[in-house]
């Protein structure tokens, strides 16, 4: 499925509100809090990082809005975290988010983020088992406990690279 990437405007914020169950919004740390402020609160930890950058981007498929991201660069560059992922429930099952990570860490820059990372960090609550089995299918580490989260990571190695291309 081929997933055309646009940078999320202010007027997109309202339609990935309504694409967030109760749990949902419990997965992503958004109980309290809507998407755009998330994103807001994201984006000001990152503007003053040594080449600290943010990515609110959606996915679109035939032209239908079908995932929305949160990323962000930091550790100076080194690290790319994973914040949020949601997916329209039109699409969900459909293998949406595997292919977006797939897409985060493959060769074919489709998301036009500059690599300056070796590594991609996500952290999830325990409870979010489809993120766990996306993540370790794709070669995340077996999650590390941190605090009332799991931590993930994957080294982006030379050879690790090569084999995602594949």
């Amino acid at each position: 499925m081929k997933i055309q990437w646009k940078n999320i405007e202010k007027s997109d914020q309202n339609m990935i509100e309504s694409w967030m169950s109760e749990s949902d919004r419990h997965n992503l740390c958004m109980d309290e809090q809507d998407w755009a402020t998330t994103a807001r609160g994201i984006y000001e930890c990152l503007k003053d990082m040594r080449n600290g950058k943010f990515y609110e981007v959606m996915g679109y498929v035939d032209s239908c809005p079908a995932v929305a991201l949160m990323l962000g660069v930091e550790e100076s560059g080194n690290a790319l975290n994973l914040y949020n992922i949601i997916v329209n429930p039109l699409f969900r099952g459909r293998g949406i988010a595997s292919q977006v990570i797939s897409e985060v860490l493959g060769d074919q820059n489709a998301l036009s983020i500059n690599k300056t990372y070796s590594q991609i960090k996500v952290f999830t609550r325990p409870q979010n088992k489809t993120m766990k089995k996306i993540l370790l299918a794709q070669g995340f580490s077996t999650p590390i406990q941190d605090g009332e989260f799991l931590f993930y990571k994957k080294d982006l190695t030379k050879k690790n690279i090569k084999e995602q291309g594949r």
